[in-house]
């Protein structure tokens, strides 16, 4: 696959951004995260061809996530949407008895997106 040939290149900090896995709440869910400002980068990567990246500050679509910056409150934003396609990937809907995973799973993304920019 692209992206992992992709990512055994470039999982480390680089000029043009980082990329990087992160674990899912199941061995076949690993999240692709982006961190780069620029947006050749970006669609080299994920193909997104047609967005007008300047617009945005993150983008998630499934289980690929682009930030332009390692900010917390970007990192926040777009984690809280790769937890929702996450669960509900997963056939776990937001409810109030649901409510405590959707937490920690977006915890789980936070926390590890944080160790690799820091």
């Amino acid at each position: 696959m692209l992206f992992m040939l992709l990512l055994s290149l470039c999982n480390c900090k680089k000029e043009k951004g980082m990329v990087f896995n992160i674990e899912g709440p199941s061995k076949e869910i690993t999240p692709l995260i982006i961190i780069s400002e620029d947006s050749n980068f970006v669609k080299s990567i994920t193909g997104w061809n047609d967005i007008a990246y300047d617009d945005y500050l993150g983008i998630t679509s499934n289980d690929t996530v682009w930030l332009r910056d390692n900010d917390i409150s970007i990192i926040s934003h777009e984690m809280f949407h790769l937890t929702i396609n996450t669960l509900q990937y997963m056939g776990i809907y937001l409810s109030d008895s649901t409510e405590e995973v959707y937490a920690y799973q977006l915890d789980s993304y936070v926390e590890q997106v944080n160790k690799h920019v820091k």
